[in-house]
């Protein structure tokens, strides 16, 4: 059975797993927004949509992958498990007795 500090490790552990996952999110959509800004000379890949040769053909247009583009639901379901997660790390801490809790660090704010 785990102490109440290796359950908290493995609650930080899924919590910043989490983290990542959001930060993916919004690094793809980010990039994705920056190729939008100019979007006549942009095409998306992956998709059955027909571009233009000069585009395609080109190796330098700036290219959205839709493959790699989350859902609503994904990004929705993963933002619900960083809320989640946070909570499970906080109540992990809140486990911990007091004396032990002086050697690692605090759950995040």
């Amino acid at each position: 059975m785990p102490t109440e500090i290796e359950e908290y490790q493995e609650a930080l552990e899924l919590h910043q797993a989490s983290i990542q996952k959001c930060a993916k999110h919004a690094d793809f959509i980010h990039h994705a927004s920056k190729i939008l800004d100019n979007w006549r000379t942009a095409m998306v890949s992956n998709t059955d949509a027909g571009f233009p040769a000069e585009l395609a053909l080109s190796g330098r247009t700036p290219t959205i992958d839709a493959a790699q583009w989350p859902t609503a639901q994904q990004i929705g379901a993963d933002m619900a498990a960083y809320h989640a997660t946070k909570s499970a790390a906080q109540q992990a801490h809140s486990r911990i007795p007091d004396a032990q809790r002086a050697v690692i660090l605090p759950p995040p704010a």
